[in-house]
């Protein structure tokens, strides 16, 4: 009988290997000049176990990347990219799952559609004066901002007007007030979202007109915060902290002068008319409704919505000073007394641009009023909030007539609730609400038809008085 031989043909069948769903995973970082690494893990060895590796950033092939590891340096430039490997063996290739590289800018990156200024003291504190209306869009917060800021605005000045004063046509009229600075609006604490574009509007300064002034604009922070223009003044005096009309020239042995600019208000807007001057007296200034505004209430720092000053006769070429403020010189003219003489004059001058600043009296068509200045928005980082939110209100979508729900959670020291509303289309005007829990940290209302699309937000204060305002959550009614 003959040998029986068995015969091994060929060895073992090949195979790719299975890699893991978890490699590469993603990663996030701070553009600070660190490191990234990412690797690739083989779950299930394939046949032949000999790998060879390539990595991919955005598609493209890194070079000297070939091994299971792949470390990306010095990383600064924001943005994501996507990462992932090719592993490859006689039986073939395999792509690993793709991961994320996202670099994050360590300072907040903003774009702005209007003129604007950014100022930064170098140590993660900033603020931006919008100069004209945009839209302005936070891209990034940066590593130590949660987008909480503060807000100012302050609406344009009131122009002054131009009197009706004449030595012979209107021997008793004065000349004409300046306008009221712009009224001014802080808030405080307010969150933003990281990309949505919120639009600003800059209130244009009034124009100046005869007896009347102009009134300026409404500077408005998209729907989180509104100030109204400042009056125009008038030919009694004025309004808005402003000066008071100058008496006008009576007789040649008269000796009337023009009243004095007085200060804008703590919030701009309408003070006391200044009053007229009479025989041989000076116009009374008008009185602002406070101290002039700054930003933020700082101490420091530029002033905004100084009312314009009065208009009026004087032999000693003295100006009405506009408030502090930005607010506008008044006109003048002296009277020498002898006929035919040319009276010396002053024009007024217009309220400074992006103070809010009232515009200047004017004696009479010749010597016009001025306009009132244009107005502004001022941002800035808040970092150091006693009150911190948690968790922000979510958008909730309810069949009608069933209960919505709206919840914040913070944390602070004796705090206490406020709820707002926002109707559709209702522009800036926040309400409060009365409705079920309006002041506690939980919001319940009835989802009825007209509330579609309404808007709510939580508006909290601690026992300092320090208030944060949450951002706004959206209701969805379905029918």
């Amino acid at each position: 009988m003959g040998n029986c031989y068995l015969v091994r043909r060929g060895g073992a069948g090949k195979r790719l290997p299975v890699l893991s769903a978890a490699y590469p995973a993603d990663v996030t970082m701070w553009g600070e000049g660190g490191n990234a690494v990412f690797k690739v893990e083989i779950e299930k060895e394939g046949r032949p176990s000999a790998y060879t590796y390539q990595w991919f950033r955005n598609g493209t092939p890194v070079s000297g990347a070939a091994g299971a590891v792949c470390t990306f340096t010095n990383l600064t430039k924001a943005g994501t990219d996507s990462v992932y490997c090719v592993v490859t063996n006689g039986a073939g290739s395999v792509v690993s799952r793709i991961a994320a590289l996202t670099v994050k800018s360590p300072v907040m990156t903003y774009t702005y559609t209007g003129e604007h200024e950014e100022i930064d003291d170098g140590n993660g504190n900033w603020r931006l004066k919008l100069k004209s209306s945009g839209l302005l869009t936070i891209t990034e917060f940066g590593k130590n901002w949660d987008g909480c800021l503060d807000i100012f605005v302050v609406g344009g000045g009131g122009s002054g007007a131009t009197g009706t004063g004449a030595q012979a046509t209107y021997p008793n009229d004065a000349g004409g007030g300046g306008g009221g600075g712009g009224y001014t609006l802080t808030e405080h604490a307010v969150y933003m979202v990281r990309g949505k574009a919120y639009k600003v509007t800059i209130g244009n300064g009034g124009s100046a007109a005869e007896k009347t002034g102009g009134n300026g604009g409404s500077t408005s922070f998209d729907n989180l915060a509104k100030a109204s223009g400042g009056n125009g003044g008038t030919k009694s005096g004025g309004n808005g902290g402003c000066g008071g009309g100058g008496s006008a020239y009576t007789s040649a042995s008269s000796n009337p002068r023009q009243g004095i600019g007085g200060n804008g208000g703590s919030d701009g807007g309408n003070g006391t008319a200044g009053s007229n001057g009479t025989f041989g007296t000076d116009g009374a200034g008008g009185t602002g409704q406070g101290t002039t505004t700054r930003e933020f209430g700082e101490s420091t720092g530029d002033l905004y919505s100084g009312g314009g000053a009065g208009s009026g006769y004087n032999r000693f070429e003295l100006s009405g000073n506009g408030g502090d403020g930005g607010g506008g010189d008044s006109s003048y003219s002296t009277w020498t007394g002898n006929a035919g003489n040319t009276p010396a004059a002053k024009t007024a001058t217009d309220g400074e641009a992006n103070t809010g600043g009232g515009g200047a009296g004017g004696l009479w068509t010749s010597l016009p009023a001025s306009n009132g200045g244009s107005g502004i928005a001022v941002v800035r980082n808040t970092r150091s909030n006693p009150i911190s939110i948690t968790q922000q209100p979510q958008d909730v979508t309810a069949a009608e007539s069933a209960n919505a729900v709206f919840t914040v959670t913070t944390t602070g020291t004796g705090l206490s609730y406020q709820w707002q509303f926002l109707p559709t289309g209702s522009g800036t005007e926040w309400s409060d609400t009365s409705a079920t829990g309006a002041k506690t940290h939980q919001l319940t209302v009835q989802a009825l038809s007209y509330r579609n699309n309404y808007q709510y937000r939580c508006v909290m204060t601690n026992g300092d008085g320090v208030k944060t305002t949450s951002l706004p959550a959206t209701l969805t009614v379905q029918s």
